[in-house]
């Protein structure tokens, strides 16, 4: 009796680690989505560190959440899974350079309204960290959730 409960408990958690091996799988993401992001990221950066007007500046910020949230709205429906937080602590990792990479550019053209060439090259570093941390990112949630990482 009590080699069938473990039988039993091992087939159980051989299905569930099958299960997150397969939701792993259907998390990939497409080539062209953290470049778009960070294209959507660089529009902002722009915007701000050139200085454009107040209105200018909300529209844009309003059409770039539009763009981040359709996306995320897109890759939901394709998937059937909706990503809504970090797996484990390789991805709470990730996630966290992620966060710095977006968001001190746009940061420091806000706070220290810098020359144009600089503004620029922040504006390419944006999306080119924007896509390079957002694949480590997805990468290392994938690997959280195969491992079953809390």
């Amino acid at each position: 009796m009590e080699n069938n409960d473990r039988n039993q408990a091992r087939e159980a958690l051989d299905a569930i680690a099958s299960t997150r091996s397969d939701v792993a799988a259907r998390l990939v993401t497409p080539w062209f989505y953290h470049p778009v992001l960070g294209l959507s990221l660089a529009v902002l950066v722009l915007v701000h560190g050139f200085g454009g007007s107040t209105m200018m500046k909300a529209w844009t910020s309003c059409g770039c959440v539009l763009v981040a949230l359709g996306m995320i709205t897109w890759y939901t429906r394709r998937t059937g899974l909706a990503i809504t937080g970090t797996g484990g602590p390789r991805s709470r990792r990730a996630f966290a350079w992620c966060c710095v990479v977006m968001a001190a550019p746009l940061v420091y053209v806000v706070v220290l309204e810098p020359s144009k060439p600089f503004v620029v090259a922040l504006a390419v570093i944006t999306v080119v960290g924007t896509t390079i941390f957002g694949r480590r990112y997805d990468e290392a949630y994938r690997a959280d959730l195969r491992e079953g990482a809390q």
